[in-house]
């Protein structure tokens, strides 16, 4: 495989065929022969995630393709490194850190815009996108780093999100966090009862086994 940069587009060419979906599951748009990601001209800390993906990019489609990524450890490092940002952790990461035997691939992150910026001046030296604002119909801002495994977190998700059924990093989860003990450090997580009941919607039949085996 191999990586370029054109402006403000990440290139991935030569992409072996099993790493293809793993390419478009990480946003990459397929023209040709290339997998493209767009980012603003004028996106934050551009150049230094540039750099960061050249040498992480290979990991980070290999774990996306695998279902398989060190989470607890990227967790753990991003625990060492945040401060003073307002932050809130989702997907299967949440439930993971509740001991349900799912394999998170990445660590979701909410938070809002000064903690969107916040997070890359924290992770400067792991970021593999830059940061940024745009108009995406579930988020205003959207960041991604690599900690091991990837670390992504969006800022002012939109309320429509939550329309019809609340989903678990919407305004309705953010408002009925729950806190809990992981490893010494106390983080927040959405109520067990909204990601059971998004991962029923969604057909996840193996996460909904997950989560009722863990709820007796």
């Amino acid at each position: 495989m191999n990586v370029e940069r054109r402006g403000a587009q990440f290139l991935l060419t030569a992409v072996e065929p099993e790493l293809r979906e793993a390419a478009a599951a990480l946003g990459f748009l397929r023209d040709g022969d290339a997998f493209i990601r767009t980012f603003p001209e004028d996106a934050q800390w551009l150049d230094v995630a540039w750099c960061n993906f050249v040498r992480h990019a290979q990991a980070m489609l290999r774990q996306t393709a695998s279902g398989v990524a060190p989470w607890d450890e990227a967790l753990t490092a991003l625990l060492e490194r945040i401060e003073g940002v307002d932050w809130w952790l989702a997907g299967s990461a949440a439930l993971a850190v509740r001991g349900v035997e799912v394999s998170p691939r990445d660590l979701d992150v909410i938070t809002d815009a000064a903690g969107a910026e916040r997070l890359g001046e924290l992770l400067v030296d792991a970021l593999v996108e830059p940061v940024f604002a745009g108009d995406g119909w579930v988020a205003r801002w959207w960041g991604r780093a690599f900690l091991g495994a990837r670390v992504e977190w969006v800022a002012e998700v939109a309320s429509s999100v939550d329309d019809p059924d609340p989903v678990d990093f919407g305004p309705v989860a953010a408002a009925n966090l729950e806190r809990l003990r992981w490893r010494g450090h106390d983080l927040l997580v959405p109520p067990l009862e909204l990601q059971l009941a998004v991962a029923e919607r969604r057909g996840l039949t193996e996460r909904v086994e997950a989560i009722q085996r863990a709820s007796t």
